[in-house]
């Protein structure tokens, strides 16, 4: 006959949803192990990178604990420990402390199966084990001395790189294993809530679980074998420094072992700081200090090498210590460079640069723009031979990637006059002469000598003094300092004749194009003289004669136009007048202002040239602001008028700019459902005009979980806050708290029996407060606590039990499939027996029949009667090979049509 199967759960004992109850055995337990001191080990630094540290056990529940416990494990109950990963690991296996506790034979052992699971963000078990192994442990006691009752789980190495969880349990449902824990009535787990539990497949965290009513605060004696490379680390806040400031070394200890209490002992005697060792200036041996993060105010202008040594504590492998260092260098920030040199020269010419307050060590960059990826140039001197063109070059200082700001140094080259060519001016005698020089670049400078130093005037055309005789005057060609010589003489010869009074003229003038096409100039001369018109300063022919000349504009220049008086024999001087053709922008582009309130509105137009006015009214109103780009502080949304001028002209009709001012919505209520728990919530808002609410699980959070006015959250086990954050057109209010209200609900876990007269016995683990109701899965009920049930037929049946609050109407309900086989132990024992080896196995599981051929029906059931497999398979010389691979090892029940079932082990 094969043994029916119990779920019993003594140890884990719920009392409502989120606290539960464990028991203790009461064994005392004795600690031999060694305890290490924090007395300092030195040992020989390392210089590599990282450090390849022993392979450790990880004993940090142990160093915790002030006094240990034993808890209770079997089929269907486990018992797990978390654990940090600052840095990835090797985990080959870990170390525990076991013995079967409830009073067996010594000759009865159990099965404890060891795994290890990635941690979930709840802290709880995630996912399949990512290793797993299985240890048999007998009732051996000893005392409770801990090197007698230590267990040891093996695997193939893992790489992780997250948080992980070892667990503990068993696949037996007759036999309890007691698992040695820290003091839970001490406190030793430090609320650091790292232990876990599982009822029937589902993990609870430890901060829910109570014994006797004290809370479950306690480490699980798990202990992790790992080994990992060190590479301790450091980052300086300020890698270029100025002499003036603190410099802050931030250690990384965050990020590797050394920074953490479950891997250094040291963490655990609060000596954190003793594990790290900083020299601040290596290579002259100077600043030894012991601090996890350090700060030093240099007094010396140069670079430095720093030094973190550090050392990780272990437990057992490395109890004297791992090592590993850092080296960096520290650099000081260069001083902005002052440079010596031209900002002008001419074509031809040879220039230079000189950098006049040069930094030790660093190094001076010429860039032809601050965005190129590397320098022209290198060095303090900057040479330009035969300069060809201007130029606009940045000089940086460099030291180590330590830079200053840029220098803009502009170099503009002249080239030479190359035409230097005159005007001679005939006139009579006491009138003024206009002369004339010509040339390709600069200006043309007018002296009384071939060696005046003094400029007599500076222009294309001179007006000389009333002249009563030939007068001779010299010039040269000026570009920019760049000189077209020697000089020559310019003539203004006088005829005997003398000239009359030269005409009055209206005076020099701007108009706008857009206003005034059309312009009349006016003159006037004495009586009997002809008034003519020039677009020449001398010679040449008259354009008109008349006391007015009427000019035609077309586009924005300056113009000059001349006018004498004629007496027939010899002309007045020429005077001139200026026209000056102006018009006001038109603009091009308009760029609206969009944002949030609170931000600063930016609003820009484009145009051509001239002035641009921001005003609040399309005429009149007030100036705002002046420049193609207005920036406001603005709180509501509003209409902005953009005129446009330059010089007198001034267009009057101005151009609508938009700047519209968006504000988030006020939440007038936020609020969630109230719900029983292991259901969802609908969380729901109500604002004040357009906008929407984005959800997150944290204010601090980035990635909401939804957007709308409602959201639907996920399944809520128990109470769960939440944060609604207003938003509309991109403007975002502050988040706000919403706590849905999750009422608790009964725990539906039951403990049955299926018993050998085909029938089950089912009882609830707590029922207390609750209604019940038992479904059969054949149709019948029961409201009873504790119910034997008869089936007619067997088969499998699901089983459900449903309890319901009676304080606030909270259901809960679990289901179990149960195989009831026959109906009483005589039919089954007049079933012919087969033959199954090896068993337990590890591979395909061998058959023996009676009979010799023919095709045989073959299922395979867990323990809680789920069908697993099902097959027809043919007999060779009464002989089945049955193939298994797909089972996960446990215990399964076989079951051959026509045989007795029996039951194996898969490894």
């Amino acid at each position: 006959m094969f043994k029916i199967f119990t779920v019993f759960l003594t140890c884990f004992v719920f009392v409502n949803f989120s606290y539960s109850q464990l028991n203790s055995s009461g064994h005392k337990i004795i600690d031999n192990l060694p305890k290490y001191s924090n007395e300092f080990h030195s040992s020989k630094r390392s210089v590599q990178k990282p450090t390849k540290c022993n392979k450790d056990t990880v004993e940090y529940g142990r160093y915790k604990g002030s006094a240990f416990f034993v808890v209770s494990i079997s089929k269907g109950r486990s018992l797990g420990q978390l654990y940090s990963t600052p840095k990835p690991l090797i985990l080959s296996g870990f170390s525990f402390y076991a013995f079967v506790s409830n009073n067996p034979p010594s000759s009865k052992k159990m099965r404890i199966i060891c795994n290890v699971y990635r941690a979930g963000a709840d802290s709880l078990p995630k996912g399949l084990p990512l290793r797993s192994d299985t240890i048999v442990i007998d009732s051996t006691f000893a005392g409770g001395v801990l090197t007698k009752i230590e267990k040891h789980a093996t695997f193939k190495p893992l790489f992780i790189d997250s948080a992980y969880i070892i667990t503990v349990g068993s696949d037996s449902a007759n036999l309890t294993a007691a698992i040695v824990t820290n003091s839970y009535s001490a406190g030793d787990g430090k609320k650091e809530n790292l232990n876990c539990g599982s009822i029937s497949g589902q993990w609870y965290n430890g901060k829910n679980l109570n014994i006797g009513g004290i809370a479950f605060n306690a480490d699980i004696l798990l202990h992790p074998h790992v080994s990992y490379n060190f590479g301790t680390d450091f980052t300086i806040k300020s890698q270029c420094y100025n002499v003036s400031d603190t410099v802050k070394f931030t250690n990384q200890a965050n990020y590797n072992m050394v920074g953490s209490r479950m891997y250094n002992r040291y963490l655990l005697y609060g000596l954190g700081y003793y594990c790290n060792w900083w020299q601040t200036d290596a290579v002259n041996s100077f600043g030894y200090t012991y601090s996890v993060d350090h700060k030093i105010k240099y007094a010396q202008k140069q670079n430095y090498l720093v030094r973190l040594i550090s050392t990780v504590y272990g437990y057992r492998g490395m109890q004297y210590g791992c090592m590993d260092t850092t080296e960096k260098w520290l650099y000081y920030k260069p001083d902005f460079p002052q440079v010596s040199g031209p900002s002008s020269a001419c074509k031809g010419d040879n220039v230079s640069f000189v950098v006049t307050n040069p930094d030790t060590g660093a190094v001076y960059e010429w860039y032809k723009r601050i965005s190129d990826p590397l320098p022209f140039y290198k060095g303090k001197v900057y040479a330009i031979n035969s300069l060809a063109k201007s130029d606009t070059f940045f000089l940086r200082s460099n030291n180590h990637g330590c830079v200053s700001l840029f220098r803009n140094i502009v170099l503009s080259m002249s080239a030479y006059p190359t035409v230097l060519t005159f005007k001679n001016d005939s006139v009579c005698s006491g009138s003024k002469a206009n002369l004339k020089g010509f040339t390709d670049v600069g200006k043309i400078e007018w002296f009384t000598s071939p060696t005046s130093p003094a400029v007599l005037w500076s222009g294309s055309v001179y007006q000389t003094p009333v002249l009563s005789s030939d007068t001779f005057f010299y010039i040269h060609a000026n570009n920019k300092g760049c000189i077209k010589g020697p000089r020559i003489k310019v003539s203004a010869l006088v005829d005997p004749s003398f000239a009359p009074n030269s005409p009055l003229l209206s005076k020099d003038t701007t108009i706008c194009l857009s206003a005034t096409p059309n312009l009349t100039l006016n003159a006037t001369a004495g009586s009997g003289l002809t008034i003519r018109w020039f677009d020449v300063s001398s010679g040449g022919s008259n354009i008109a004669t008349g006391s007015s000349y009427n000019f035609a504009t077309s586009k924005r220049e300056v113009k000059v136009f001349y006018a004498d008086a004629w007496n027939g024999v010899c002309g007045s001087t020429r005077e001139p007048v200026e026209v000056t053709v102006e018009d006001y922008p038109k603009v091009s582009t308009v760029t609206n202002g969009f944002i949030c309130k609170g931000d600063s509105l930016i609003m820009k137009v484009a145009i051509p040239f001239g002035n641009a006015d921001w005003y609040d009214a399309s005429s009149g109103g007030n100036l705002l602001y002046s420049g193609i780009r207005y920036a406001s502080l603005a709180q509501t949304t509003s209409d902005y008028f953009v005129e446009t001028s330059n010089g007198v002209c001034i267009n009057m009709t101005r151009t609508l700019v938009k700047g519209t001012v968006n504000n988030f919505p006020t939440v007038i209520a936020l609020w969630g459902d109230t719900i029983c728990a292991k259901n969802k919530a609908t969380l729901k808002s109500k604002l004040t005009g357009p906008g929407t609410i984005h959800w997150f699980e944290y204010d601090t959070s980035t990635i909401e979980l939804g957007k709308g006015v409602t959201f639907k959250t996920a399944t809520l086990n128990g109470s769960k806050s939440f944060y609604g954050q207003p938003e509309y057109a991109g403007c975002y209010g502050s988040k706000q708290l919403v706590a849905p209200s999750v009422k608790p609900i009964p725990f539906s876990g039951f403990n049955y029996e299926v018993l050998a007269n085909q029938s089950v016995k089912v009882s609830p683990i707590n029922s207390a407060g609750s209604s019940v109701l038992w479904s059969f899965g054949d149709g019948t009920t029961s409201v009873a606590p504790a119910v034997t049930h008869l089936y007619v037929n067997p088969g499998v049946y699901k089983l459900k039990l449903t309890l319901t609050s009676n304080a606030n109407g909270c259901v809960d309900s679990t289901i179990y499939s149960i195989n009831v086989l026959v109906n009483d132990i005589k039919t089954l024992s007049k079933l012919p027996s087969i033959a199954i080896y090896p068993n337990p196995t590890k591979g395909p599981l061998n058959i023996d029949l009676l009979q010799q051929d023919g095709t045989v029906k073959i299922a395979v059931y867990s323990m809680d009667g789920q069908m697993l497999l099902n097959t027809h398979q043919i007999l060779v010389n009464n002989h089945i090979l049955l193939d298994i691979g797909p089972l996960r090892t446990g215990v399964y029940l076989l079951k051959l049509e026509g045989y007795q079932p029996m039951l194996f082990v898969r490894e």
